[in-house]
């Protein structure tokens, strides 16, 4: 596991641990994404960014530890955006890691790709897509919701 981005030491080792715990305990085969906030657990099933993205509107990534399997750069900008506490995926995209730094953010990962792929492999995840050409947080959240509303999600 690679910490990155280690602002207050003392802090993010303990959230790193909680991510540790979160990682080994709580996903299953199923889970997709795990979030503790304030001593609850939150574990979501079901890939795409949806739980991020409601977790964001629903202001639950505020001090929160999230450990997801894929994180690309439109759910790091809920996360950086939501003021997550630490981040850790399994998998995480160059441009979501960029995200990351941009915002001081303390996380960790397993793996690094370059890019998120799309379920069917033969193109780039279709959030990433949206936020590519973007690092402003505002207009990347935005244009993420647009497509989820384009592809139904909403």
């Amino acid at each position: 596991m690679t910490d990155i981005n280690c602002n207050n030491r003392h802090e993010t080792e303990i959230n790193a641990a909680i991510a540790k715990e979160l990682k080994n305990n709580f996903f299953g085969d199923d889970t997709t994404c795990v979030i503790y906030k304030d001593g609850i657990i939150f574990e979501h099933t079901g890939g795409s960014i949806a739980p991020v993205a409601d977790a964001w509107f629903c202001g639950d990534l505020e001090d929160a530890v999230v450990v997801d399997k894929v994180i690309g750069k439109a759910s790091a900008m809920f996360m950086a955006d939501g003021n997550a506490a630490y981040v850790h995926g399994k998998l995480i995209s160059e441009p979501a890691q960029k995200i990351m730094e941009i915002n001081d953010m303390s996380y960790s990962y397993d793996e690094k790709t370059p890019k998120i792929i799309n379920r069917t492999g033969d193109g780039l995840c279709p959030m990433e897509s949206a936020v590519m050409d973007t690092d402003n947080l505002q207009d990347g959240i935005a244009r993420v919701f647009d497509k989820m509303n384009e592809l139904g999600m909403l």
